[in-house]
């Protein structure tokens, strides 16, 4: 047998063996999406909720957070018509929670979103009313809100006929100047001084984190403060007016102001 023949007779004995399988071959089916579900159902996995709107969501939804918890509410006069809101909470420590937002209804009036923030406390100015006023401390997170019908909430009486604290009506003992004439008439306080600068020394006996101060020195003074051992303290001056101050402190702190 020539070379060439025996080359031929090669090929179509391996074409006879490689081209003719033995066994039958089975290809895997395309699985169809019915099956896809059944497999998911069967692994126990739920379904998507159908949620009608992020707002009505129940407390008991996954992802939304729980209720906001201790809030407390305090109120301090900051002119004639304004008044300043510190609205606390304990934070709740859920992953779900992102930012209170502070509503306020007034008389039968619907709540009104008057702030917002992630972190206690919150603080918020409002003009004076006479209205009956109530805030609600809402919290909001990534799937919707607490609904507001549920939020806690505090009464605050927003009403002090637009009138500064009556600690001004006190007469104090003001030095410096050739002479000091002090009228008062209600709320209005007037201070002359025929020569020189005003001084004014502030007492406070008792421990409070408020120091209301009626120098009635008819001026914006300076005011550094000394603690009941002597040592300098800062605290957050606020003038209402020509003749009243407050300083607020962290902590509650006795010791003298002195206003210049």
């Amino acid at each position: 047998m020539s070379l060439a023949d025996e080359i031929l007779k090669f090929a179509s004995d391996a074409q006879s063996v490689y081209s003719k399988p033995t066994h039958a071959m089975r290809w895997p089916t395309t699985v169809g999406v019915l099956s896809q579900i059944a497999q998911v159902k069967a692994a126990g996995i739920a379904s998507t909720p159908t949620l009608t709107s992020p707002s009505e969501v129940s407390p008991s939804t996954q992802g939304l957070p729980r209720n906001l918890t201790n809030v407390r509410v305090s109120k301090r006069s900051i002119s004639a018509t304004q008044a300043e809101l510190t609205v606390s909470f304990d934070h709740p420590h859920d992953s779900s929670f992102t930012s209170a937002k502070i509503h306020l209804s007034t008389g039968t009036g619907n709540p009104v979103v008057i702030g917002e923030g992630s972190t206690s406390p919150i603080k918020v100015v409002l003009t004076k009313t006479s209205a009956a006023s109530t805030i609600h401390v809402q919290a909001t997170g990534n799937w919707g809100s607490v609904p507001v019908a549920k939020c806690p909430v505090q009464t605050v009486n927003l009403n002090d006929g637009g009138k500064l604290p009556t600690a001004n009506l006190l007469q104090p003992t003001i030095t410096g100047g050739g002479g000091v004439t002090v009228t008062t008439s209600g709320n209005n306080t007037t201070v002359t001084a025929s020569g020189g600068d005003l001084r004014y020394l502030h007492t406070q006996s008792v421990a409070s984190t408020q120091w209301v101060i009626p120098h009635q020195l008819g001026k914006i003074p300076s005011v550094s403060v000394l603690d009941g051992s002597g040592q300098e303290v800062v605290g957050e001056v606020v003038h209402s007016s020509v003749v009243l101050c407050t300083v607020f402190f962290a902590s509650p702190q006795t010791g003298q102001a002195a206003l210049n």
